[in-house]
């Protein structure tokens, strides 16, 4: 990814942009489609105080030292503010909500890059770098079993209050961390798939944390949607 020439600051430093081709703004979600030009799928993604680049190139060939006979390799890169240890835990936690969502024994003996970079700090990387890989697998249009959204919540102990979306403040003096990922759910709206979590916390503070993030969730799926909807209607 040449990033002199691929990202665009202008995006990122200019935020009441929004006519600008397949930007598309939601509920303080902002996301640009097909933002790299030699990427097969991509998007930047602004929300929460964080701007994530995201690119998906493949599936493509594979030395036959790391070929799955029998299924794709995903492979997820990660560049952020934090230490190399910090982007190598990122890496863990994102890869299996991301190749659970994909039909990886549809393209066997392949592998598939995926590339997350953090252009601006917020809260969460987790949340904005699951949500950033999400919509740029829809970009691609690569087939999936079912989306998957990252959603970030925050508590301080004499609180009965979650923060969703914290700023990168918030999220440091939180006593309580609530990383959680979902996918769609027709029953329940929003399915939980994936957490991190961080501080002592009762289970009943946990379930009210899910409780809060399936309704945020929501909102996400539905930005997801209308982004869906409006690129299709566009290509037609």
């Amino acid at each position: 990814m040449d990033l002199s020439e691929d990202i665009k600051i202008e995006f990122i430093d200019n935020p009441e942009v929004v006519s600008q081709d397949n930007v598309y703004e939601m509920k303080g979600m902002k996301c640009q489609m097909r933002y790299l030009e030699r990427s097969d799928g991509s998007c930047a993604y602004s929300h929460g105080g964080s701007t994530i680049v995201c690119s998906v190139n493949g599936p493509g060939d594979l030395n036959k030292d790391f070929r799955d006979e029998a299924k794709m390799f995903v492979d997820i890169s990660v560049a952020t503010a934090s230490n190399k240890e910090g982007k190598s835990h990122l890496q863990v936690q994102l890869l299996p909500i991301v190749s659970g969502a994909l039909l990886l024994e549809n393209k066997p003996r392949s592998r598939l890059a995926i590339s997350v970079l953090e252009m601006e700090k917020g809260g969460s990387v987790y949340s904005e770098a699951l949500n950033a890989i999400c919509l740029a697998l829809l970009d691609h249009g690569i087939e999936l079993k079912h989306q998957f959204c990252g959603v970030t919540l925050v508590k301080q102990k004499d609180s009965d209050t979650f923060i969703a979306n914290p700023t990168l403040k918030q999220f440091q003096e939180a006593d309580n961390v609530f990383q959680l990922a979902f996918k769609p759910s027709i029953m329940k709206g929003a399915d939980l798939i994936g957490m991190e979590c961080y501080g002592q916390f009762s289970f009943d503070t946990f379930q009210a944390a899910v409780t809060e993030g399936t309704a945020t969730a929501l909102n996400i799926f539905g930005f997801f949607r209308e982004i869906v909807e409006k690129t299709h209607t566009i290509g037609v």
